[in-house]
Formats: structure tokens, sequence, C-alpha cells
């Protein structure tokens, strides 16, 4: 896969407008897949009708869903036809940071992820985030979109889902707030295989 990345603001002043022509220029160079790591609070139709045009156009959307260990819809994860993912830690357990509740879709490792830095090109450090977790699914998402070319966004969000590991065990407090459970790309790649499942 091409990873192509889009600056939508400066650093030190990010605004939502911003971010959102950087969403549309990726998405007017048709990529198959958009990760966003960033959000806040409230709703707009117009951000919505972003990314269901992103949708038609055959992208999946998929969005971090914020850290403020909150039950609160975040934005864009929000939104309709995006995935929005929520944090585990290493023992499959909520990120004590991450957002949770009924509009989650899947969770994935947020916890202490090596992640390069951008003020240096040799060193490495430790993040924690859903910001760290939302590409974990961008990236599975990718790699099942090269495992089966014929697929569209719909089959390979079910892929993502159906594969997904229960974790409610992990979580008492959080059984269906995690949605699907945390990533597999195991078992999603079994289900992208061209003789596996298939939606219906």
């Amino acid at each position: 896969i091409k990873v192509m990345a889009c600056k939508g603001a400066r650093d030190s002043d990010a605004s939502l407008s911003g971010i959102w022509t950087a969403f549309t220029y990726a998405m007017n160079n048709y990529p198959e897949v958009i990760s966003c790591s960033w959000g806040g609070g409230g709703y707009a139709q117009t951000y919505q009708n972003i990314v269901n045009e992103a949708r038609n156009r055959g992208i999946l959307v998929i969005a971090a869903a914020g850290n403020d260990n909150t039950n609160s819809v975040f934005y864009p994860a929000g939104y309709n036809n995006v995935i929005s993912v929520a944090s585990s830690n290493q023992s499959d357990q909520k990120s004590s940071f991450s957002n949770y509740g009924s509009w989650i879709d899947i969770t994935a490792p947020g916890s202490s992820i090596r992640s390069t830095v951008a003020t240096s090109n040799t060193s490495y450090e430790y993040y924690d985030g859903t910001s760290m977790a939302c590409p974990n699914v961008a990236s599975l998402a990718g790699l099942i979109f090269s495992y089966n070319p014929s697929f569209g966004p719909a089959e390979v969000e079910n892929c993502i889902l159906t594969g997904a590991e229960n974790i409610n065990s992990q979580n008492p407090g959080y059984v269906g707030l995690l949605g699907a459970g945390r990533m597999n790309a195991f078992n999603s790649l079994q289900c992208a295989n061209p003789s596996g499942c298939l939606v219906p």
C-alpha cells in the first residue's frame, strides 16, 4: 500500500475547517482508506455530507474515538459511514483514557504504542491514545483491500468487525460499549479470503 499524509493546519492553531479541507483533498485523490486521528465534540451536517461523499466514492473512513474517558460522541468518529475506534491496553482492557459507548465500532491497541517522532529521523517514543489505535485499524483495512482488491468499503468493514476478538470478559463494566471487540488481523484476513465470508 501507499500512504499519503495530509496536514490541514499549523501545529499552533489547528482548526476543523482546515482539517476538513485536508480531508477533502485526500478524498479527491481517491484513496481506499482515510484515517482520522483527530476530532472533537459537536455534530455538523456539512461534515456528515463530506463523509457520505467519501463513502459514495468507495472510501472507508476510520476515526479515533477520543481520549476523555466518556461515552459522549466524538466526531468524526461518531458520524455515519465512519468506523469509530476505541483504545485497549496490553491486557485487552479499555485504555483508561479511551472514550466508549454504543457508538463505538471496534477497539484496537492504543496504549504504549511505539512510534516515530516527527522532530527526529532516528528516535522512537511510546504514545497513548485512540489516535494510536485508529491507524492500526486503518492499516488492517489497507491490508484487506490489498488482499482482496474486489472488495468495496462495506466488505472490508464487515471483515474488520466480524474478525474482532471478544473482550467482554476483560471489560465487564463496558460490555456493549467497545464495539465488536479488539481487532484481530488474522481473523479479518480469513474473512477477506475470496472463498471466505461474504456480505449479505
